[in-house]
């Protein structure tokens, strides 16, 4: 069988050429030019021309070209000067001087160039790593290579596809094109373009790229890969999903130590389940952990039947419930808003130092110069709280002390019935106001309008330590009951033209005039209003898809 190939050799190597055959055969290990040395073989056929020497090999050879060594079943080597080519066939192994060995069916290889063209179930093997794939091409002298037809590189815990690639075996830096699978541990990466750094883990995303990392998926069509569990960062309109959440950002940085992913432009972050978002330009998000931190005056919105809440602050804080079920942002069971925090309902809005916000129970907590407005009514004060009756959810109490000012609008403008006292407390149900309770130091002026033009024309002052009001569904006063130092009084407010006063109490106060209008004023020169988060996404997704 071995001479049948060495004829079928022979047959392929003679051509157009003249060749004609030498008698004397050099032994093993004999140099036949000043690179290439014969060290092994079984048996050896030589033709000679004028301007080439050709070295047919069979069986065992093997055959040192270029520092290299050759080893396979047959060989045959032109030693022309202007070619120098190495053909190699069956069994091939090829160990260069840096201890890279490449396996192949089939080489062609060019000592003039340093190249070689492995053909047929091609292994190259570096240290720890390893390529397989039809076809390899490599030079031994740059080390760089390419494989194409598909290839798979392992090396540790990383395990390499893609359909082309370019390597070196000198910086561990390769360039995967088609359909890439990066698998290293529990991360998987699907890219159509990627740079990739074997020795490090980093990587540099160049074209439409799907990262899973446990938990978390990752779309982007750039970014870079941190490698060794350093961070990596994502740009140009980058989508990310967790469970129910979706979020996109123009910049991200994610962590891997520690789940973290900071964004760090224009984003948008939404719970498809629990209808909670969040908008801002800075954040980070700890998903695994469930907490998030958002800066520069972020917005959060819940969206809830016909309502949606909207609460902004410098910075908000938002962590997982207290079960200890991580839920991340999307749904902060707690949420707190530090500096000139204000919210903004379809039926109330408010502003104060601080806020804490539960989203289960909709609890709603203030802190420092709280200003709240409902329909024509405003309070003010220096702490307060809203939160619905656990057993009836049309029942609201709202709690206001520290010293607290309560405000309804009258027409014309400029009139208004008004409550003092060290502390309010207020029952509605739904958005109307059934009940005032005031507790220390109790103060209420009540206009009363004129039998004959509906005009007002005198003032109710009342005074005591405990005063209850009842109220009707236009927000007038049904009934009052007032208890310890009662002091009562009326009086006219109609001046000497005959125009009325409106009449103030001394803890009389307004901050009406900083009363937002829309969600859009909670935030100062937003640089993009929020839009629906479902359109975004798809919007985000199917660009991603293109």
């Amino acid at each position: 069988m071995k001479w049948l190939v060495c004829n079928f050799l022979l047959l392929l190597s003679i051509g157009s050429h003249h060749l004609y055959a030498q008698s004397n055969v050099p032994s093993q290990d004999t140099a036949v030019t000043d690179s290439v040395y014969l060290q092994a073989f079984q048996q050896m056929q030589i033709f000679q021309s004028d301007t080439n020497t050709r070295y047919v090999l069979v069986g065992d050879v093997i055959l040192s070209a270029d520092s290299n060594l050759f080893f396979c079943d047959s060989l045959i080597f032109d030693s022309d000067i202007d070619s120098g080519i190495i053909r190699a066939y069956n069994n091939i192994q090829v160990t260069t001087i840096e201890g890279i060995v490449i396996t192949s069916d089939s080489l062609v290889y060019s000592l003039q160039t340093s190249s070689g063209r492995f053909l047929g179930h091609c292994t190259y093997t570096e240290n720890r790593k390893r390529i397989k794939s039809p076809f390899i091409s490599f030079n031994t002298a740059t080390g760089q290579g390419q494989f194409a037809g598909g290839g798979q590189l392992r090396q540790g815990n990383t395990r390499i596809r893609s359909n082309y690639g370019n390597y070196s075996s000198r910086g561990g830096r390769s360039r995967l094109t088609g359909e890439v699978e990066i698998r290293q541990g529990p991360t998987l990466i699907l890219s159509k373009d990627i740079i990739y750094n074997s020795k490090t883990g980093a990587g540099k995303i160049l074209d439409s790229t799907v990262i899973y990392e446990e938990d978390l998926t990752i779309y982007c069509h750039k970014g870079q890969l941190g490698g060794d569990g350093k961070p990596s960062i994502f740009g140009e309109g980058t989508l990310f999903v967790s469970g129910s959440k979706i979020g996109w950002c123009n910049n991200a940085r994610f962590n891997p130590a520690d789940s973290a992913i900071s964004l760090l432009s224009d984003y948008h972050i939404y719970d498809t389940i629990d209808s909670i978002g969040m908008w801002g330009v800075l954040a980070t998000l700890d998903d695994k952990n469930g907490s998030l931190w958002g800066y520069n005056r972020p917005m959060v919105y819940s969206i809830s039947g016909q309502d949606t809440l909207f609460l902004a602050a410098d910075t908000i804080y938002a962590l997982k419930d207290s079960t200890g079920v991580v839920d991340s942002m999307a749904k902060p069971t707690q949420l707190f808003g530090w500096g000139s925090a204000m919210f903004f309902g379809q039926n109330e809005q408010g502003q104060a130092d601080s806020i804490h916000w539960v989203s289960a129970t909709d609890y709603l907590a203030l802190d420092g110069d709280v200003v709240l407005w409902n329909d024509s009514v405003e309070v003010l004060s220096g702490m307060g709280k809203l939160e619905t009756d656990s057993n009836n959810q049309h029942k609201r109490k709202l709690s206001f002390w520290g010293g607290a000012f309560w405000s309804r609008a009258l027409k014309p403008r400029g009139f208004f019935d008004q409550v003092a006292g060290d502390s309010l407390f207020i029952i509605l149900r739904d958005t109307l106001i059934q009940q005032i309770e005031v507790s220390n130091n109790a103060q209420i002026l009540v206009l009363i309008e004129s039998e004959t033009d509906g005009l007002y024309e005198n003032g109710n002052r009342s005074d005591a330590t405990y005063a209850l009001l009842r109220l009707d569904s236009l927000g007038e006063v049904l009934s009052m009951r007032l208890e310890d130092g009662v002091f009562g009084d009326v009086f006219p407010i109609i001046d000497e033209a005959g125009i009325a006063q409106p009449p103030m109490l001394d803890a009389y106060q307004s901050k009406r005039h900083q009363r937002p209008r829309t969600y859009v004023d909670l935030i100062s020169n937003p640089k993009r209003v929020p839009q629906d988060p479902l359109l975004l996404y798809m919007r985000y997704f199917n660009q991603w898809a293109k």
